[in-house]
């Protein structure tokens, strides 16, 4: 994989009784290898504030954990073996999140890195949604490569 990097992430939560709810995004990042655990960092606007999170995902099998700095302020980590809380703190107030992981999948080729993620969310200790996170990253310079 080179140091250059696209990296794709879409989201679905899946609400009881409501729509389910879809998000995407697509960012330009770096990418390295350090004690066989892959690093991707990018950086990500904020609506509306005109500034940016510094992100950092680490990712080794079962094991996946994000890190976002800026005006949202989260460490959420999705372990398959272990219930993580945490605190979630955006320019609006903070909120306490329970992540319950069910799965972390992960396939690896030369070019492409492909994570997929399924977990149960909390909020302030009530259950709120099962969601699943589908991560692309991706060599800029991958034939595979499409906007």
């Amino acid at each position: 994989m080179t140091k250059e990097i696209l990296i794709r992430i879409s989201g679905l939560q899946m609400r009881q009784g409501d729509d389910e709810e879809q998000l995407e995004v697509i960012n330009s990042g770096t990418y390295f290898l350090k004690n066989n655990k892959h690093y991707i960092l990018y950086d990500e606007p904020v609506e509306g504030f005109g500034q940016v999170n510094k992100n950092r995902i680490k990712i080794e099998p079962g094991y996946v954990e994000i890190i976002k700095k800026g005006p949202v302020t989260v460490q959420l980590v999705f372990d398959e073996t272990t219930k993580h809380v945490t605190f979630y703190q955006t320019p609006y107030g903070g909120m306490e999140i329970g992540i319950d992981t069910k799965s972390v999948n992960l396939k690896q080729s030369e070019e492409k890195i492909e994570v997929t993620i399924e977990y149960d969310l909390e909020i302030n200790n009530e259950h709120m949604a099962h969601c699943e996170i589908d991560m692309t990253i991706l060599a800029k310079d991958s034939a595979e490569f499409q906007l």
